[in-house]
């Protein structure tokens, strides 16, 4: 890898802060050691919720540590959705300081591959896709870490055969510049993923998803209470983004539909982990608490189906 002259780079690569400065300079070391012949651009937006990233200047000199000033929003312990607000400014604000013909998006404590850019650039040319998306492993072999990366991640874990796709994970994923040039003011102010790959897939887009574009996910544990908050949050943000979309008599159903709701995505998860046919030994030993997540994202998603979503900060 190369780093970027005064020719635009190949790839502008955003980091969004989820755990802060240790996690943050795991990810930022393991980006500059990436393989290939490319240039590389490293842009980490940075406010008042994550102000002591700027530390790290010193260290990754060749990083552009992006000072968003005050954004509102809460810490994640206090306040996922505040949190998620804040994060969709973030990359919307990466999106604009970017120069790289591909823009790549990953989080702190997703620590990519050595060769993460090497094989998104050569996937993302030979499919000329608006969007290339990777997946994730698991880094910490614990009951919890595995409990919720099954619900997180079971979608976008390895293996994974090189697909085109109607879904990605913004943790893990490099866009063509001009795929989100041309979705207007979609992505301008906020970056909210779900809006951004429908346009995408309604407008004809290609997007791509492959096991050949890998981060290890290294997630901090909290305690169970603040992870059944969490995922409630989760739940009522999906049904409040859905309840202006359906019509009153889906609305209804949905309600009713909730005692079975944890069944069914609990078996979803199921269903998947059987078709990748890996990590089953762990999947029973988590499923107790995978049971306990996918019950607070029903009960979530039953709160934004009866009262709308929950207002957001602005």
């Amino acid at each position: 890898m190369t780093e970027p002259a005064s020719d635009p780079p190949d790839i502008s690569v955003i980091v969004i802060i989820i755990d802060g400065t240790d996690a943050l300079g795991n990810c930022l070391d393991a980006l500059s050691r990436q393989t290939g012949d490319m240039t590389l651009e490293v842009i980490v937006p940075h406010d008042q919720i994550s102000g002591d990233a700027a530390t790290l200047a010193a260290t990754f000199p060749k990083v552009r540590f992006l000072d968003l000033g005050t954004v509102k929003g809460a810490p994640l312990s206090e306040d996922p959705m505040g949190f998620y607000n804040a994060c969709t400014i973030r990359r919307a604000a990466g999106i604009k300081a970017a120069r790289g013909r591909l823009i790549g998006m990953l989080t702190d404590r997703g620590i990519p591959a050595p060769d993460w850019a090497e094989n998104a650039l050569q996937l993302q040319r030979q499919h000329s896709a608006a969007a290339v998306g990777g997946c994730t492993d698991n880094g910490i072999d614990t009951i919890w870490h595995w409990a919720v990366h099954f619900y997180d991640f079971a979608r976008y874990m390895p293996p994974q055969p090189t697909t085109m796709t109607d879904h990605l994970s913004v943790t893990n994923v490099c866009y063509e510049a001009s795929a989100l040039a041309g979705l207007g003011d979609l992505a301008k102010h906020r970056f909210r993923e779900l809006a951004v790959h429908e346009a995408l897939a309604a407008s004809g887009q290609k997007m791509i998803l492959s096991d050949g574009i890998l981060t290890t996910e290294y997630r901090p544990k909290i305690p169970t209470r603040d992870l059944a908050m969490e995922w409630f949050t989760w739940g009522r943000k999906y049904s409040g983004f859905r309840v202006s979309e359906i019509p009153t008599r889906l609305r209804l159903a949905r309600i009713l539909a909730t005692p079975i709701v944890p069944f069914v995505l609990w078996f979803r998860q199921l269903g998947i982990q059987r078709e990748k046919k890996v990590h089953m030994d762990r999947f029973w030993r988590a499923s107790p608490l995978l049971f306990l997540i996918v019950t607070m994202w029903a009960l979530g998603e039953l709160t934004g189906y009866c009262l709308g979503p929950k207002k957001e900060v602005a």
